[in-house]
């Protein structure tokens, strides 16, 4: 009687349980989540999203002026012609640029006139006045060479912008004695800086004065001077900067979630190796980011998905250790709800970023 023999198991044969996810499957997933971050990533790029308060100084009240005698008007204007030194990641700014007041010469010198000074800031190099008359009133020129800082919040690093002020004061007189006059148009910013990786958006300016806090116990002890602030709202320039940052980590959670396609029964080693790796890998890419970071004492957008990636990381290597007890059902339903806090992360990050956008009368 002649022998039948057993057909060998073909793929149809292989139990649902172990069956290999498809290609297809991932193709899919990784290409919305890679798409929605990338749209996420350039929307913020593309907004001005600055964390600062516009202005730094206090603006004159019609009861701090004394209608018997009023401050002596002084019009002036700021350009600034080149950048030595324009380091937004440490907040300093160097520049070579001009400054001039007109005014009438019988009513104040030059010497009150020209003891200006910039907050936080340190005047390298300050020329003889250079004057004109124009009709009854006096036009003085000096270039300056100024060193400043300016106090930036850098909570929405790597997709963050920012507004750098300068604030010019004179310490020599009171809102009382002087009062600075100045337009938009008086203030102009030449160099082009997309090759320091930020783009000018806006510039202001604003009058006012700037205030002295004696003791705390009595404010009439305070001392006032005006002041004008210089405000200039950078915008980065590209993509680059938050792409560095931020697509990595989403690929090692894809390599982690690939690795899940595979049968844990051939592949269980292959699948430790992948996860194992990319976790390291996770880790290692914190150096990265703190070499490219800002020093704060503070959280940033970078730190929280730095946080959200590696709690899912961490997760993906544990339940790769017991993958042969989980259905590729399971896994795939894994790696859907995976992509799902993926693209809700960005999301909701985004949403929180874009409520920075400057919708103010001052900036638009």
């Amino acid at each position: 009687m002649e022998e039948k023999k057993s057909p060998s198991p073909s793929i149809a044969d292989v139990s649902p349980k172990h069956k290999p996810i498809s290609l297809l499957f991932h193709i899919i997933t990784i290409s919305i989540t890679c798409a929605i971050a990338l749209l996420s990533i350039k929307i913020t790029v593309e907004q001005p999203t600055p964390v600062e308060e516009e202005f730094s100084i206090k603006s004159l009240i019609p009861s701090m002026i004394n209608t018997n005698n009023a401050p002596i008007p002084i019009k002036t204007g700021l350009s600034i012609y080149n950048y030595r030194i324009f380091d937004m990641l440490n907040a300093t700014y160097e520049f070579e640029g001009t400054i001039w007041f007109e005014f009438d010469p019988s009513t104040i010198s030059i010497d009150t006139v020209s003891e200006f000074e910039f907050e936080k800031g340190d005047i390298i190099h300050k020329s003889s006045p250079r004057s004109r008359l124009n009709k009854n009133r006096l036009l003085v020129f000096y270039d300056i060479l100024v060193r400043f800082k300016t106090e930036l919040n850098y909570k929405l690093f790597p997709v963050d912008d920012h507004i750098i002020k300068l604030i010019l004061v004179n310490k020599k007189v009171t809102p009382q004695e002087l009062m600075y006059e100045i337009h938009n148009q008086s203030f102009i910013v030449r160099p082009k800086t997309e090759s320091f990786g930020w783009i000018e958006k806006l510039k202001e300016v604003l009058t006012g004065y700037v205030e002295e806090v004696i003791d705390t116990r009595n404010e009439s002890y305070n001392i006032y001077h005006p002041a004008v602030q210089f405000s200039i709202l950078y915008r980065r320039s590209g993509l680059k900067y938050a792409l560095i940052l931020l697509m990595p980590m989403v690929v090692f959670i894809i390599v982690m979630l690939t690795s899940f396609s595979y049968d844990p029964y051939k592949y269980f080693s292959s699948i430790m190796v992948a996860n194992g790796a990319s976790l390291s890998g996770l880790i290692a890419f914190r150096f990265v980011i703190e070499n490219m970071s800002p020093e704060v004492g503070y959280f940033m957008i970078s730190d929280y998905f730095f946080l959200i990636f590696l709690v899912l990381a961490a997760l993906l290597f544990l339940i790769g250790i017991f993958s042969m007890n989980v259905s590729m059902k399971a896994k795939k339903t894994l790696i859907l709800l995976v992509h799902g806090l993926l693209i809700s992360s960005f999301i909701i990050i985004v949403s929180y970023i874009l409520s920075f956008t400057y919708h103010g009368t001052h900036f638009f």
